[in-house]
């Protein structure tokens, strides 16, 4: 019997030696664990809580509040508060609305049309970000007396008239044509419904847009296959931290 029990001590001393071993060389997965945010429910990486900025690449703030509190995101530093209504994992998919460009769009003037979502953050070593159902336009001086192709529809606002496609694709258009036409133009971007039955510009656009997060290639190997988190140095570069979370 006590043979037995020498056995059997050594072998559990053994396996916590070895256990301890693997948290400590990095084999062990150190991600952060998912949290739970109120009616949004249980969420996990890239996303984390406001509190816990070190966990994630993407801060969700009032995750603590009340169930039915309001939660909302930003996809860069200082950038636009955006009301999160809806995470779909793992596809990353977020649904969001701009209440700057709701409020403009209620009052159906020409200022919504100045929420250009190209300017969004452009794609980082960690993520990027792809709105879905929008609509290109080009937007040009009146005194450019611009010929559109016979397919677009113009707004008039003042100072500039605005060119779109409304039964485009939701991609700007690869035509020689177009860009002829709209060569002293800028473009720009806004959200669109993904169903609607009418060509009017502020009639279909939206200040609800779906969005998807997609990690970069390096993020992705060091997060899904290696346990780490994904950092960047102070030189703006690619770091996969696989230090204890």
């Amino acid at each position: 019997m006590i043979q037995v029990f020498a056995f059997r001590l050594l072998f559990y001393t053994h396996l916590t030696l070895l256990l301890s071993a693997s948290y400590g060389n990095g084999s062990h997965d150190k991600r952060p664990p998912s949290f739970s945010c109120g009616s949004l429910g249980r969420i996990h990486y890239p996303f984390t809580k406001a509190e816990e900025p070190e966990c994630g690449l993407i801060a969700i703030h009032g995750c603590d509040n009340s169930s039915s509190a309001i939660k909302t995101i930003q996809l860069q530093k200082n950038g636009r508060i955006l009301v999160l209504n809806g995470v779909v994992q793992p596809q990353n998919y977020i649904t969001v609305l701009d209440p700057s460009l709701h409020n403009e769009l209620m009052n159906y003037t020409c200022l919504a049309l100045n929420n250009n979502i190209s300017s969004l953050p452009h794609d980082s070593p960690l993520v990027s970000f792809h709105i879905h159902y929008k609509v290109t336009m080009y937007r040009c001086n009146h005194s450019l007396n611009v010929r559109p192709p016979s397919d677009f529809m113009k707004h008039t606002c003042p100072g500039y008239d605005l060119y779109y496609d409304s039964s485009s694709s939701y991609l700007p258009p690869n035509d020689e044509q177009v860009h002829s036409s709209f060569s002293k133009c800028s473009v720009l971007q806004l959200p669109r419904k993904d169903l609607t039955d009418t060509k009017d510009l502020l009639s279909f656009l939206t200040a609800q847009m779906v969005i998807e997060v997609r990690l970069s290639d390096e993020c992705d190997k060091c997060y899904n296959h290696m346990g780490g988190q994904c950092r960047l140095d102070r030189n703006n570069t690619f770091l996969c931290d696989k230090g204890t979370f």
